[in-house]
């Protein structure tokens, strides 16, 4: 699967930063074998907005204006994701599939999130320095898990549990994406 995600995006052109390559490569090899279909579903419904000409020409404009990037960045990423959701036709209540679909966001979030660094960089927007990356990546775990109604206090209580740091229940009520965010 490694850089299959780059075969669908940017018409097939891979990532051209080598941290936003390396990140690429991390979470496609931590997808468990049982989620890698609504993994790559969650990625290619992603990109198909994040690319479509209306999105992409408010992306760029959104970047090109943003005093916040990193924010900026989890924000949209977060919002992206939740809106593949809500498209999705998993309802909040079909627990079994609600939660594959979020196991799934918390690793793909990740992956769009290098995305649209790569997009930032490519129109000058911004440098995906390591610490720009970390802290996009702290930011969009914690806004991705926020759409879904997951708390910080959550993921602490699974980790106190002896858990992974993300918890096992699928929020019964999705966000609606943030507003101008």
């Amino acid at each position: 699967m490694a850089g299959l995600l780059n075969a669908s995006a940017n018409g097939g052109k891979p990532l051209a930063d080598p941290i936003l390559q390396n990140i690429e490569r991390q979470i496609e090899s931590k997808v468990p074998p049982n989620l890698k279909q609504q993994y790559m579903a969650i990625i290619v419904a992603g990109m198909a907005i994040m690319y479509s000409e209306k999105s992409k020409k408010f992306i760029v404009e959104r970047m090109k204006a943003s005093p916040d990037m990193a924010k900026n960045v989890a924000n949209g990423v977060a919002d992206l994701v939740l809106m593949v959701f809500q498209n999705s036709g998993i309802k909040p209540d079909d627990t079994p599939r609600a939660q594959m679909f979020f196991d799934a966001a918390m690793l793909s979030c990740i992956a769009l999130m290098c995305q649209v660094l790569d997009l930032g960089e490519k129109i000058g927007a911004l440098k995906a320095s390591t610490d720009m990356v970390d802290k996009c990546t702290e930011l969009t775990y914690k806004e991705t898990m926020r759409r879904f109604g997951v708390t910080e206090e959550m993921v602490r209580a699974e980790m106190a549990k002896g858990g992974k740091g993300q918890p096992q229940a699928a929020p019964a009520t999705p966000q609606q994406p943030m507003q101008g965010a």
